[in-house]
């Protein structure tokens, strides 16, 4: 009987020892939100726009639109800062034509801006306004549709250009002022 109470002595004296050693362990974890601004087209390729005879003879020509392109955009604005896309070309459009652009952002997420339609020049201008923290998705067609239109302004000017014009446009986002 001695022993068992010694045991259990024992027992009580080793609990009450490691009950004392027992320490709280706590980890600090630092979570950060870094900024993103990221924009990008669905295909790769380029896009051919022609001036063509019209379906009549005696109408103007006309010029051909392209809508198979999507710009896609992920954002993490700071605060309450958005965002906006520009749109500009490298060269003027050919004599007589011009090029419009117009962009129409999708509604899978909420705050990817309201698009506009322009026409295109040497300097940049904006085509989407107003991008809150938003990601477009990456599906065939998720993002800002763009639709390029090759315009025939004023059919008296112009003139036959075998080579045609190689124009490149460049879309920026940018943080609003």
């Amino acid at each position: 009987m001695k022993r068992i109470l010694v045991a259990l002595a024992l027992l009580v004296i080793a609990g009450f020892a490691f009950a004392a050693t027992a320490v709280d362990n706590s980890q600090v974890v630092t979570l950060t939100v870094a900024e993103v601004a990221m924009v990008g087209l669905n295909l790769a390729g380029n896009i051919t726009l022609n001036v063509v005879a019209p379906a009549t003879a005696g109408l103007a020509p006309v010029g051909q639109t392209d809508s198979t392109k999507y710009l896609r955009y992920t954002a993490v604005n700071a605060g309450v800062l958005t965002r906006f896309v520009t749109a500009q070309m490298s060269v003027a459009a050919p004599s007589g034509t011009q090029l419009t652009l117009t962009a129409l952002p999708g509604i899978a997420t909420a705050g990817q801006g309201t698009g506009l339609s322009v026409t295109l020049s040497t300097t940049a201008q904006n085509v989407i306004s107003g991008i809150g923290s938003c990601y477009t998705g990456v599906g065939v067609t998720d993002g800002a549709k763009l639709t390029f239109s090759f315009v025939v302004v004023d059919p008296t000017l112009l003139v036959v250009d075998t080579a045609g014009v190689n124009e490149t446009i460049t879309l920026t986002l940018l943080d609003a002022a």
